[in-house]
């Protein structure tokens, strides 16, 4: 009996030893093996820099997301009839804020902006005159932004501007009057700082008459207070753009009422206003004659003046750790 076991105890001992080589030699072979993959980098190659956006030279910032653009389908075509009244300016979209609005409701007050306005002023008179003889300027109702994506969104729906229907904020100018000449940096009329306007600025008050066309109603309105002020072409205002420049700044308010807009949210809960604070600010460039005829209408820089957009390097593939 005790044989039989000592014989067992062998072969036991045995059959371990040979498990245990059997072992070492997977190991070693593993080992062997990890050895000869090639080893991952340390380091992995940087991505090629992308070239930065071209923009306009100058100190005048773009708006995250949009840039001055050449045609779009939201520009309006000048009259032929009207382009024979003077000098032709067009707006330049997609920079500074062109048209804002304030609501100060009981229990919210509300900022928005657009820098989306597209259309054209006409000018007759000499040089330094302000006496505009058409116009018409509109923007999208979607293009509104106020710092909260869902109440932009709101601002769309049909119990609001009702974008889908009525997409279009409009206004037609009739008739200037009560032009008087002011000092051209006083005629800014801002309190953010601003360097001084080009020598050779002139400005005036006026009051402009025209046609406001809100949710798909069309009212004539007044407005007084109204500031036109004319730059000549010059190294400054080339930074913006090519050509003279003229702007138009006016300040006034709208009942929403009377265009059609009431819901609760003004009537019962009051955070939004009945009465809405506007200011138009447009910056509007001189296209010469031979640049318009072959844009498109609204056109802002001619096609060999605009810089090109660069190409983008193709992404390189990174080297693979295993094969």
């Amino acid at each position: 009996m005790r044989g039989n076991r000592g014989k067992q105890g062998v072969a036991a001992g045995r059959r371990l030893g040979a498990a245990t080589c059997v072992a070492a030699a997977g190991l070693a072979a593993l080992s062997l093996g990890w050895a000869t993959q090639p080893s991952l980098p340390t380091k992995l190659p940087e991505a090629p820099k992308l070239p930065e956006r071209p923009q306009l030279p100058g100190k005048y910032p773009m708006i995250p997301g949009r840039e001055p653009t050449g045609p779009s389908k939201d520009d309006i075509e000048v009259p032929p009839r009207e382009m024979q009244l003077g000098v032709v300016y067009r707006t330049i979209s997609g920079k500074e804020r062109q048209v804002t609005f304030t609501s100060e409701a009981l229990n919210e007050r509300i900022n928005g902006f657009t820098n989306d306005v597209h259309g054209y002023a006409v000018r007759g008179g000499d040089a330094i005159s302000a006496d505009l003889k058409a116009g018409r300027w509109r923007f999208k109702v979607d293009s509104l932004r106020t710092g909260i994506a869902m109440r932009d969104q709101h601002l769309t729906e049909p119990n609001w501007l009702d974008a889908a229907k009525f997409p279009y904020v409009e206004f037609t100018f009739k008739k200037v009057k009560d032009i008087k000449p002011v000092d051209a940096d006083a005629a800014l009329d801002t309190s953010e700082p601003h360097e001084p306007l080009t020598k050779d600025a002139k400005a005036f008050t006026c009051t402009l008459e025209g046609e406001l066309t809100l949710h798909g109603v069309t009212k004539s309105v007044t407005l007084p207070g109204a500031t036109i002020t004319l730059l000549p072409e010059s190294e400054e205002t080339k930074k913006l753009a090519p050509g003279n420049l003229m702007r138009i700044r006016v300040a006034y308010d709208v009942l929403l009422s009377d265009y059609g807009v009431s819901n609760d949210i003004i009537a019962v809960r009051k955070k939004v206003a009945e009465k809405i604070s506007i200011v138009t600010d447009l910056v509007l460039n001189q296209i010469s004659p031979a640049v318009d005829e072959q844009s498109l209408p609204g056109k802002l820089i001619p096609k060999d003046l605009a810089p090109d957009r660069p190409k983008v390097p193709e992404k390189p593939e990174l080297p693979r750790p295993f094969p």
